[in-house]
């Protein structure tokens, strides 16, 4: 939807903080802060060495032919996931 431009989930920070506090309350995971996704700290790509073991998994997953055409490159994906967290932790930031 944020590719079409129907919508901006960006500019509305009290959405932001909605979603979060119900993931937090309804479908809360141990370990995940979800708060991170309203302060401007969201890490999408995981550190090592789980980053490696996805990556790994990744590589059998597209080997053993559990995708029905070719998908992107893990390397590909990391970028997204690093602009697309980027992009949402500067939207948090005040403006200047």
């Amino acid at each position: 939807m944020m590719c079409k431009e129907i919508v901006d989930p960006l500019g509305n920070h009290q959405a932001i903080n909605d979603v979060v506090e119900m993931k937090s309350a309804r479908w809360g995971v141990k370990g995940v802060d979800f708060s991170f996704a309203s302060t401007g700290k969201l890490r999408l790509i995981p550190d090592e060495p789980l980053r490696t073991e996805i990556a790994h998994d990744y590589v059998e997953m597209v080997e053993g032919g559990m995708y029905f055409s070719k998908p992107d490159k893990f390397s590909t994906i990391l970028d997204r996931l690093s602009s697309t967290d980027k992009m949402i932790n500067e939207s948090l930031l005040p403006s200047k």
